[in-house]
């Protein structure tokens, strides 16, 4: 009985690990960490060409993440890399790629516990909560430093999905770090007798 609830315990870890691997991986890569409309009857970048309809260029609305940023402009959507990197910008980058390493490591072990049954699950469960704490920093950072959200008369800024997918990943990591201890140890659940060497 104790190597079922073992073995289903293993398979929920090994699920919710690959959903946080793969939401870190989404959140980090994409450009929707936060989302910008603007009031396109105050908000408007004048360009003197010579000819006056095309010398407002209007902004509805942009969106960027932490390696690029895209703005509408007269309806086409024009995207560029984030030249401007603050210390915090990059901070984020860094406990996310951190992150997701931290992350690749728990899930190589919990892959590599399925083929040697001598594997205690202490160390993934701490790499787990370590991860976690990798992105709890880098949202927390985010957070507190990209001025969203914003509401006023020129410009409404919200967090967008990617941002929410980074919390989602962090949340599913901190239940598979708890599912990490729960799993008995080896010498618990067998004879010694019968674990490898």
């Amino acid at each position: 009985m104790k190597t079922k609830v073992n073995l289903a315990l293993k398979i929920t870890i090994l699920i919710l690990i690959s959903i946080t691997l793969i939401f870190y991986i989404l959140a980090t890569a994409s450009d929707h960490w936060q989302e910008t409309s603007y009031n396109v009857g105050v908000h408007t970048v004048g360009v003197f060409t010579g000819n006056v309809p095309n010398d407002l260029y209007r902004y509805t609305s942009s969106h960027s993440g932490l390696w690029r940023g895209c703005a509408v402009l007269n309806n086409k959507k024009l995207c560029s890399i984030i030249r401007v990197q603050h210390a915090w910008i990059r901070s984020v980058r860094a406990f996310m790629a951190l992150a997701i390493i931290a992350t690749a490591v728990v899930l190589v072990f919990v892959i590599a516990s399925f083929f040697r049954l001598d594997l205690v699950f202490k160390f993934p469960g701490v790499m787990a909560f370590v991860s976690a704490l990798f992105s709890l920093l880098a949202l927390a950072i985010f957070t507190g430093k990209s001025g969203v959200p914003t509401d006023n008369f020129l410009q409404t800024s919200k967090f967008s999905w990617s941002f929410i997918v980074g919390w989602t990943g962090w949340a599913i990591n901190i239940v598979a770090g708890v599912m990490c201890f729960i799993v008995p140890d080896i010498f618990e659940t067998f004879p010694k007798n019968t674990v490898q060497s």
